[in-house]
C-alpha cells in the first residue's frame, strides 16, 4: 500500500457505506488516475470513468478502468444507478447544468454522490492548526513544501486563513453553494463532514526523501499520512465544524 492509497480508501469506504446491496452500474466524474473506479471494479460493480484531462485517462486505463475522456455535461450514455462526483464538481461551471446532467441519466431511485470540500468554511483556529502540522511534519522530514503550491506559501512564512484564502480562491464552488444547487435539482439531500486536510500532507509526502520506494520508506509515509488522518479524525470529534471534507448523498425521485 502506497500513500495514495490511504485516502482512496477513505473515498472507497464512504461509496460502499451509500450504495444497495448488488452490482451497480456506477459512472464517476472526474476520475483522476483511476483509483476509485479500479476499486469499485474490485467490488464487481460497472464503472465507466470520465475526466476531462488525457493523461488522467490514460492512467486510468492502464488500471483497466473503462475511462473516456469527456467535458462534464458533455456525456451521453445508457442509464446509470449511481453517478458519482469526487472531488470534481467545486470546478465545474455550471453547478445546475451538471446537475441536471447527472438527474438525467440516473435511473429513478439512482443515487447521486459527492465528495468534496467546504474550502472556505475552514475557520481560524482550523487554519492554524493544520499549518503548524504542516511546519511539524516539515521540520520532521516528513514532508516536503517547497514543490506544492501551499507548501511553498508556508515556507514563505504565510500561514493561517491568509494563506489558505490566497490557494483556494481561485473559481471554485462553495460547499453551500453545492448544497444549495443539489438540493434545487434533486429535491433532497444529506450531508455528512469528513475529515480533507490530511489529503495535502499526501500530495506533499509524495516528494520527500531521495525518490526511494523501498518499503521502509513506503511504510513510514503510510504512518505519516495514517496518524495525520486519526488527528484530524480526532480533532473533529471535539469540534465537527473542523471538517472541511463534505459528502452529499441524494436521491433521483423522479419517474424515467
Amino acid at each position: 500500500m502506497s500513500p495514495s492509497d490511504i485516502p482512496t480508501k477513505e473515498t472507497a469506504a464512504f461509496i460502499s457505506d451509500s450504495l444497495p446491496p448488488g452490482k451497480l452500474r456506477i459512472l464517476e466524474v472526474g476520475c483522476g488516475g483511476g483509483e476509485v473506479a479500479f476499486t469499485l471494479q474490485q467490488m464487481g460493480h460497472q464503472v465507466i470513468a470520465i475526466d476531462s484531462d488525457e493523461s488522467s485517462v490514460l492512467s486510468a486505463k492502464k488500471l483497466g478502468v473503462d475511462a473516456r475522456l469527456a467535458q462534464w455535461p458533455v456525456f451521453e450514455e445508457s442509464l446509470f444507478d449511481v453517478v458519482l462526483f469526487t472531488r470534481s464538481l467545486h470546478h465545474i461551471h455550471s453547478l445546475l447544468e451538471a446537475l441536471e446532467k447527472a438527474k438525467q441519466l440516473l435511473k429513478n431511485n439512482g443515487l447521486l454522490l459527492v465528495e468534496d470540500f467546504a474550502f472556505n468554511e475552514l475557520d481560524q483556529i482550523t487554519s492554524e492548526w493544520f499549518y503548524e502540522l504542516l511546519l511539524l511534519l516539515s521540520a520532521c522530514d516528513a514532508i516536503s513544501l517547497g514543490d506544492d503550491s501551499l507548501g511553498k506559501d508556508v515556507l514563505a512564512g504565510e500561514k493561517g486563513l491568509d494563506a489558505w484564502r490566497k490557494e483556494h480562491g481561485h473559481h471554485l464552488h462553495t460547499g453551500e453553494m453545492m448544497e444549495e444547487a443539489i438540493q434545487s435539482v434533486f429535491g433532497n439531500l444529506k450531508v455528512n463532514f469528513a475529515p480533507y486536510l490530511y489529503r495535502y500532507v499526501c500530495t506533499m509526502i509524495k516528494n520527500t526523501g531521495n525518490g526511494s520506494t523501498d518499503k521502509g520508506s513506503t511504510g513510514k509515509n503510510n504512518k505519516v499520512i495514517t496518524h495525520t488522518l486519526e488527528l484530524e479524525k480526532t480533532l473533529g470529534k471535539l469540534q465537527q465544524s473542523c471538517w472541511i471534507g463534505r459528502r452529499y448523498i441524494a436521491t433521483n425521485n423522479s419517474e424515467v
